[in-house]
């Protein structure tokens, strides 16, 4: 109780009960009740690095927008979440933001102390959430949009999985056959004077220049190479990579969808296009499409009309601009990119689905060509030694 015989609640550090009790007195105030905070955890959470897994932010926010939405306090949300939070890195970070709340800070600014942790645009979502008064919508308008983005991902990703597979199950048997294999029968046909096949020779050729873990050790090289260019490239090269056939089109759909997905949230919370716009660039990773959305920006703060300026653009489908112009004209702007987003989730979906229908018996036959290729070098001297003799 304070001198004005209010009830007041709150946190102290302190080592013990004792501690806690004078340093309260010392700030004016008479205990009722001490006890220990919930709030603890090891110390080697806090130091933690990586970001909060992303099923568990989109967990929070469900939690969160349900909890607000029945008319309980921010504190006691948190509380009820953190104690069936079974992530460390969201329980620790929890946990703070509750004392900071205890103190007086808002909770956009509890959670900025740790954006590092948290995903794109978490923190401005809440800080625009906090300024229009509809925190718990803007909760609800992250989790859907984290778990599009999640499913897209996780979409993209298996996808994968079969394709990559097979070619590192392929190298691996390459460099097994041109370093083990191979060299077995290199003393038999060295002794031979017959003159070797012209397949035989380019692979005795391929395993003394690539033995010995060779193959695979120039591919990781490559790989890398291509991985820094790829992610440290300039605009051009971005640019370049979005033109080529099949990979380009999937990726522009992937980030249109992303930026729809984006635009449409963030817009929904109140916030401004511009600053939407400013928001998005800074999520988006492809220099060419990054470039093309700050122009489109500038463009809308020279007072041109958003849908002119999407449809100026060189980059994005001619499909994805009448989808935008005709959601426009018919609603509000945010449903309009909704809209799109929901149209390019589909046909991704159909479509990796069908490029993964037809990769699978494209990969057998070139596994198969490459192993029918060895076969046939390695057995076709055998049977014309056994000719001879």
């Amino acid at each position: 109780m304070d001198l004005e015989g209010k009830r007041v609640q709150g946190y102290v550090e302190a080592s013990n009960k004792y501690e806690a009790f004078n340093t309260v007195r010392e700030q004016s105030l008479y205990p009722f009740k001490i006890k220990k905070a919930i709030f603890t955890l090891d110390k080697t959470t806090s130091n933690s690095i990586g970001k909060v897994p992303m099923k568990y932010i989109i967990i929070f926010c469900q939690q969160m927008y349900v909890i607000m939405r029945s008319g309980i306090p921010i504190l006691q949300a948190l509380q009820s979440i953190y104690t069936n939070t079974k992530n460390r890195r969201l329980k620790k970070i929890l946990g703070d933001v509750y004392v900071d709340i205890q103190k007086g800070v808002s909770l956009s600014r509890s959670f900025q102390i740790h954006k590092e942790k948290l995903p794109n645009m978490f923190v401005e979502m809440i800080q625009a959430g906090e300024a229009s008064g509809n925190l718990e919508l803007s909760f609800k308008y992250m989790s859907e949009h984290y778990e599009r983005e999640y499913i897209l991902k996780k979409r993209f990703m298996n996808a994968l999985v079969y394709p990559v597979f097979v070619l590192v199950l392929t190298v691996i048997l390459v460099q097994f056959i041109v370093s083990y294999v191979t060299p077995h029968f290199t003393s038999i046909y060295v002794h031979n004077d017959e003159s070797l096949p012209a397949a035989t020779k380019a692979l005795l050729s391929i395993s003394e220049k690539l033995g010995g873990g060779r193959f695979i050790l120039g591919l990781t090289i490559i790989f890398i190479i291509f991985f820094v260019i790829i992610k440290n490239g300039s605009s051009k090269v971005h640019n370049f990579v979005l033109k080529l056939p099949i990979i380009g089109s999937m990726i522009i759909k992937i980030i249109t969808t992303r930026v729809c997905i984006v635009m449409s949230m963030l817009l929904k919370s109140g916030i401004s296009i511009v600053d939407s716009l400013d928001m998005t660039c800074n999520i988006v990773s492809n220099k060419a499409i990054k470039s093309e959305l700050r122009n489109i920006e500038e463009k809308i703060n020279e007072g041109r009309d958003i849908v002119y300026s999407f449809s100026s653009s060189k980059i994005f489908p001619l499909i994805f601009k009448q989808l935008l112009s005709a959601g426009a004209i018919s609603g509000s702007i945010e449903d309009a990119f909704d809209g799109v987003a929901k149209f390019y989730e589909s046909e991704i979906k159909g479509k990796m689905e069908r490029y993964l229908v037809l990769l699978e018996p494209m990969l057998i036959l070139i596994v198969g060509v490459i192993v029918g290729f060895i076969s046939y070098a390695l057995i076709l001297p055998i049977y014309k030694l056994v000719d001879i003799l």
